[in-house]
């Protein structure tokens, strides 16, 4: 039997393949997903199920419904300073990951280069491959944040968009927006189109977040992509949105016509709902995700195995090893066995997150604490043997 050679070019997902591997246990200290351990607002929940009582259970318009996109156009506003036409420049899709995948299937042709700055999110690369590109993997700051001259240096007649995350997975940076802003206006001298992830936005501790489609001059060539995933806690309803030119939108919603056709009603109706809280609901929120940071921070500092800044944003910490000369992933899976703790090899990230573990911080702080004092005594009984 034979295989598209795409899907065959492309890996299990390092972050999915540890879940997975520790989903069943109750053992195991899982700091590896980045799942928030919160549950969904209950007036989201109960949103949803009055929407299954009033019969939304059929099929909504493949690019969501009108009031959704409008309640998406007006946080877009409200909150990040991007304005949008919620009948032509906004799309529902399932997560933020869909809304990468559709970016990219529809914005590259055969061989076109996506320039990531990296370590990055897992996907990006086997996304880019799955719709013909390839992948130039370029390095970050000292600090991770996104460095726009070796962004500048990577251009090249093949290259044709650049994907930019901040705050950042896998290592919780927030890049300011001086350097955002120089970066894409990179871009756009050189005619690149731009993903801008910022499913973190809300989870930013120091600094500010700062989407560069707010700007006019960048917002023709600005992808932005976000979700209610992390936010909301609502990674299992798969529900995220994209905002982008028309004629991307346009295309956006063609491939998602043939491949899912339209997000569940029901669950967007739940999502109306969601956009409509304040950002006071989340300031509790946010105090509970730097109550856990600054204890993981204050923990792992006392092994001299771990290098580290304390993260400014998400819920990672993206130290690198010290004196531990094991790769990443075997290192992990002697954590999983040894002390019952699981993480995510830096490997998973491209090439240059190897020798780095990424740790989440999204757990409860009792395993948050737990599962970093196991981390240090590990750590170094592997440097010494």
């Amino acid at each position: 039997m034979s295989f598209s050679e795409r899907v065959l070019g492309i890996k299990e997902s390092g972050i999915r393949a540890i879940f997975n591997l520790v989903a069943r246990s109750k053992d195991i200290i899982n700091l590896s997903i980045g799942e928030p351990d919160l549950d969904t607002p209950a007036y989201i929940k109960e949103a949803a199920k009055e929407a299954l009582d009033q019969g939304y259970t059929h099929y909504s318009p493949t690019k969501g419904y009108p009031e959704l996109l409008d309640a998406i156009a007006l946080k877009l506003r409200r909150d990040n300073g991007v304005n949008v036409d919620p009948e032509t420049e906004v799309m529902v899709t399932f997560g933020g990951t869909q809304a990468i995948f559709l970016a990219l299937t529809v914005l590259l042709r055969e061989g076109d280069e996506v320039i990531i700055p990296s370590p990055a999110f897992v996907q990006y690369f086997a996304a880019t491959k799955l719709a013909g590109g390839v992948p130039v993997e370029v390095g970050l700051s000292g600090d991770y944040t996104i460095n726009p001259d070796i962004i500048r240096k990577a251009i090249t007649k093949r290259t044709k968009l650049l994907i930019i995350n901040s705050p950042s997975n896998p290592t919780g940076a927030v890049s300011e927006r001086k350097k955002i802003e120089e970066a894409v206006s990179t871009a756009v001298e050189h005619g690149l189109m731009v993903i801008s992830d910022e499913v973190y936005e809300k989870f930013v501790y120091e600094g500010q977040h700062f989407s560069p489609a707010s700007l006019s001059e960048f917002k023709k060539y600005v992808v932005t992509v976000n979700s209610l995933s992390k936010v909301y806690a609502m990674t299992g309803w798969r529900i995220g949105y994209v905002a982008a030119p028309p004629e991307v939108i346009e295309q956006m919603a063609k491939v998602q016509m043939y491949s899912c056709a339209c997000i569940p009603s029901f669950i967007q109706r739940a999502a109306i709902k969601a956009l409509q809280l304040q950002q006071s609901f989340f300031d509790d929120v946010l105090r509970e995700y730097r109550r856990r940071r600054d204890l993981l921070c204050n923990v792992l500092s006392e092994s001299p195995r771990l290098l580290f800044n304390k993260p400014q944003g998400a819920f990672y910490l993206f130290p690198r090893l010290k004196g531990v000369n094991v790769p990443s992933k075997d290192l992990v899976m002697r954590m999983i066995k040894e002390i019952g703790v699981a993480v995510v090899p830096g490997s998973a990230f491209g090439s240059l997150g190897e020798g780095c573990i990424r740790i989440s911080y999204a757990a409860s702080l009792d395993k948050v604490e737990e599962g970093a004092r196991r981390i240090v005594r590990f750590l170094d009984s592997a440097a010494k043997s």
